[in-house]
């Protein structure tokens, strides 16, 4: 589970994520895979791909698109997750430590 902890001297704030150790060669894989359509409909980003209206949102302005983080940095269970947890507040931008 991915940490946030401040610099007592700096006081900048870092993420810990100690699951995402491996290095950039633990990722590179034997041979290039095909891309197959039914993996292109799939794709989030693909204009005509189901998906890509099913996952982004779209804002009263239409240039602006969002979809959700598929490997977020920080996730937490519904029930785990309230005001009353909560570390960041965008409403006033400020993180609580």
């Amino acid at each position: 589970m991915p940490q946030l902890r401040q610099n007592i001297i700096t006081g900048e704030w870092v993420v810990i994520a100690p699951a995402r150790s491996k290095r950039p060669d633990d990722y590179i894989r034997a041979q290039k895979r095909e891309v197959k359509d039914e993996l292109a409909s799939a794709c989030v980003f693909c204009l005509n791909g189901s998906e890509f209206k099913r996952r982004l949102k779209n804002f009263d302005n239409k240039h602006t698109w969002t979809i959700q983080n598929k490997f977020p940095a920080f996730a937490c269970d519904e029930k785990e997750c309230s005001d009353r947890t909560r570390s960041y507040y965008p409403e006033h931008q400020f993180y609580r430590a």
